[in-house]
């Protein structure tokens, strides 16, 4: 039972809890992205908050309103459009009025992304009147869920502190009254940008560069180095380990947070631009760590005419963290030729699981990269 889809449906909004908490350093490198906006002149004033600084749209926002969108559609229990990102710095003495959302609005996600003095608590009523008001405490990274076009909120007088970083996350029903606010009527997000096929586009390989934030790709690979984490050798097929084919340690990570959501929902987003096919989830993430004559020797993902599985494996989608090694080439493989999209460090690339592919021995330094499995139903 998703208890958090079962109270949003009954009482229009919920507390998110731990479950769906954003990393708190990555809130801080948001946060440090906010004020560099404030320094630089690129906010502006709203009349709910006359104090305070606010932000549209910008690529790093609503680039986490795309990653965190499998989040929310699992706690709110629906299929979601993603419309636009809205963020503040608020400042003493200021408040949020109460008040209702435009259409764009209809599912929204309010984020603590960090804060000097008190946590200040953000209200919620389904009446005008505030005779029903509930009081919603964040912390850094937690979120609270509210049909914003249905459910007041407000802020009291900020009183609790020097200065808060919050980011709103709009979102609409896809087979709701306001599907057409996809994107808040633009023709896409702020991070959006063209996608670029490679030069063979016929064998259906799709690529983003600098898709995934130093930062991020530098977190990750910190993380994965940790000596308290116990990784395995990757594994061919299920359970058979042959180092001759295969060699790289294998770190299994979430599909659903992080960097693992943020390739699955790249991956949705082109698959919905270009192949189309009917994918359901992403049910598998792992991080990968090549040391020296580390190697895949080339391979399919999906075991299609043997797994007998109500789903199979569709689209894989690969992030590449760092590109400080030598060898180690990811490669398609197309007759007698090997092709080689671009990878280099924050590369995203997405390709159908049925395609024949390898990676070539790593000669120096460690190659670190991440993989996604995007499941549907059987292709027939």
């Amino acid at each position: 039972m998703n208890n958090h889809a079962d109270i949003f449906k009954q009482n229009k909004y919920v507390y998110l809890g731990d479950k769906f908490k954003v990393d708190p350093k990555y809130c801080d490198f948001l946060t440090q992205q906010l004020f560099k906006e404030i320094q630089n002149n690129t906010t502006e004033k709203d009349d709910q908050c006359p104090l305070s600084e606010a932000i549209y749209g910008q690529e790093y926002l609503d680039k986490l309103l795309e990653d965190i969108q499998p989040q929310i559609e699992e706690a709110s229990g629906l299929k979601l459009y993603p419309t636009y990102s809205y963020a503040r710095i608020y400042s003493p003495n200021d408040e949020l009025k109460i008040h209702r959302d435009r259409p764009s609005c209809e599912i929204s996600v309010t984020i603590n992304l960090g804060y000097q003095g008190n946590i200040w608590p953000i209200y919620m009523s389904h009446n005008e009147d505030k005779s029903d008001a509930t009081k919603i405490m964040l912390d850094v990274g937690e979120g609270a869920l509210y049909k914003g076009e249905e459910v007041y909120h407000w802020r009291e007088p900020y009183k609790e502190g020097e200065w808060l970083s919050q980011v709103f996350l709009h979102y609409v029903d896809v087979n709701g009254p306001y599907a057409e606010y996809k994107y808040d009527k633009r023709p896409k997000l702020a991070h959006h940008k063209p996608i670029e096929p490679t030069e063979q586009i016929q064998y259906e390989c799709m690529y983003k560069d600098n898709h995934l934030p130093d930062e991020l790709c530098e977190s990750v690979i910190k993380t994965g180095s940790r000596p308290d984490y116990i990784k395995d050798k990757g594994q061919i097929g299920k359970g058979f380990i042959n180092n001759d084919i295969r060699s790289v340690d294998r770190l299994p990570i979430p599909p659903d947070l992080g960097i693992g959501a943020s390739l699955a929902s790249w991956g949705m987003g082109v698959n919905n631009d270009f192949w189309k096919f009917d994918l359901k989830f992403a049910n598998q993430s792992e991080l990968l760590i090549y040391e020296p004559g580390g190697k895949y020797e080339q391979h399919i993902d999906t075991a299609y005419f043997v797994d007998k599985s109500l789903y199979v494996r569709k689209l894989t989608v690969l992030g590449f963290l760092n590109d400080d090694y030598e060898g180690g080439k990811f490669y398609i493989v197309n007759g007698h030729e090997k092709l080689y999209p671009p990878q280099g460090k924050g590369t995203v690339l997405a390709f159908p699981s049925f395609l024949l592919h390898g990676v070539e021995p790593v000669t120096k330094g460690t190659r670190y990269s991440v993989v996604t499995w995007l499941i549907g139903p059987r292709f027939i």
